[in-house]
């Protein structure tokens, strides 16, 4: 079983309306879906059983920068259909992970874990760090934000 981090980032609609990650990430939670775009370079190694954490990147600063959810891949399937037309305008979508088991918690900020992190390895300047859509993590890395998202029960 392998471990990632699917972040979700800001976009816009066909008017070339700014829309935040939150709403973005709402959206697809609550069709327990996460696309998967062409150039992503993980896509080839998500598997039924792996464990995933949802991230908010982008704007306002008050809504994003933490963890959301965690949960484990169902499938990965084509679905030509699928589309996020209604939230933003996105770009053609490959493949989509069909999520189960889906825990939504009370948002964990990442200045909260970030030095404890091992993937984030310039802890001043960790935006980078965070980018790519889908980001391969630890299991370490996994239990520590998991264990901070649980905490607020």
């Amino acid at each position: 079983m392998n471990f990632y981090l699917f972040v979700n980032s800001d976009s816009y609609d066909f008017n070339d309306k700014k829309v935040h990650s939150p709403k973005i990430a709402a959206f697809r939670l609550k069709n327990k879906v996460y696309p998967i775009y062409h150039r992503n370079r993980l896509k080839k190694f998500l598997k039924p059983g792996d464990s995933i954490i949802f991230y908010l990147a982008g704007n306002p600063a008050s809504e994003t920068k933490s963890f959301v959810a965690y949960g484990k891949i169902k499938e990965i399937k084509i679905d030509s259909n699928y589309n996020e037309d209604d939230v933003h305008l996105s770009q053609p979508i490959e493949k989509i992970v069909i999520l189960k088991s889906l825990n939504i918690k009370k948002p964990v900020s990442i200045y909260k874990v970030k030095d404890k992190l091992s993937f984030i390895t310039k802890k001043k300047k960790w935006g980078p760090s965070m980018q790519g859509g889908i980001l391969k993590i630890t299991d370490k890395d996994f239990d520590l934000i998991v264990k901070e998202m649980n905490k607020w029960e």
